[in-house]
C-alpha cells in the first residue's frame, strides 16, 4: 500500500486593488499492491494499516473545511450557506488584509492559539482582521495586548486609524497616553518619518502631536 498525502494552502499574488485569493487543496493518491503473504491493508512490518480509512476521512475533510471557517465565523458563515460568489466558486478573495496577517488569522480559526510572537508582530493587523470576521475573542486578546504593552510603533498606529475604523475607546485613551508620556519615542520610528513626508498639514495627528508637545515643553519650564 503506497498512500501520497499532500496539503497545500497557495496564495495567489496580491492584486493591484489589495485581494487576495486563497486556495487550498487537499490531494490523495493511493496505489495498492499485493504483498507475498500477507494482505494489502493487513499487517506490513508489525504495523496494522488502517490507510484506506485515512484517505476517505482526507475526502471528506476536503470536501466540509469550509464548515470550520462557517462555525468559527459569521461573516464566512454567510459567504458558505447562501448562493454567494464564495459558494459557488469555492474561492473566497481577501480585500485589504495582509497575506501574512491572513494566515494567522487562518491558523487562529483552526487551532483557537496565536503565538505570542506572531502577536507582537501584528497585532494591529490582526485586530482589524478579527473585527472584519467577527472574531471576537481575537479582537479582545490583541486589543488586552496593546493595552499591555504598547510600542511606539502601535501607539502611532493607532493613533492614525482612520474614523471609518476607530480603535475602542479604551485602547485609543492608551495610545495617547503612551505618547503623552514617551512622544520622543514615537517621534524617532520610521512610521512617524513616513507620516510626515504623505500626511498633509492639516491632518488631525499634527494638532494633536504640536498640542502634547507645547503642553510638556510648558511643564518642563515650570520645573
Amino acid at each position: 500500500m503506497v498512500l501520497i498525502v499532500g496539503k497545500h494552502l497557495a496564495f495567489d499574488s496580491l492584486q493591484l486593488d489589495g485581494s487576495l485569493t486563497i486556495c487550498y487543496d487537499i490531494e490523495c493518491v493511493v496505489d495498492t499492491k499485493n504483498v507475498t503473504g500477507k494482505l494489502a491493508a493487513g499487517v506490513n512490518d508489525g504495523c496494522i494499516s488502517c490507510s484506506d480509512q485515512l484517505v476517505g476521512q482526507l475526502e471528506e475533510l476536503y470536501e466540509t473545511h469550509k464548515n470550520i471557517l462557517a462555525t468559527r465565523s459569521k461573516v464566512f458563515a454567510a459567504m458558505f450557506e447562501h448562493q454567494t460568489t464564495e459558494k459557488l466558486s469555492n474561492n473566497v478573495v481577501i480585500e485589504g488584509i495582509d497575506p501574512d496577517v491572513f494566515q494567522e488569522l487562518l491558523h487562529f480559526i483552526y487551532t483557537g492559539r496565536m503565538p505570542l510572537a506572531k502577536m507582537e508582530q501584528m497585532a494591529i493587523g490582526l485586530m482589524a482582521a478579527a473585527d472584519k470576521y467577527l472574531l471576537d475573542q481575537l479582537k479582545i486578546e490583541c486589543e488586552n495586548h496593546l493595552i499591555r504593552q504598547m510600542s511606539a510603533d502601535d501607539c502611532l498606529e493607532l493613533l492614525l486609524l482612520t474614523d471609518r475604523n476607530p480603535p475602542a475607546d479604551d485602547l485609543k485613551q492608551a495610545a495617547v497616553d503612551f505618547f503623552r508620556r514617551s512622544p520622543g519615542e514615537v517621534i524617532q520610528t520610521d512610521g512617524w518619518n513616513k507620516a510626515k513626508k504623505e500626511l498633509p498639514i492639516n491632518h488631525a495627528l499634527w494638532s494633536f502631536a504640536l498640542d502634547i508637545l507645547e503642553k510638556q515643553n510648558t511643564q518642563n519650564l515650570r520645573e
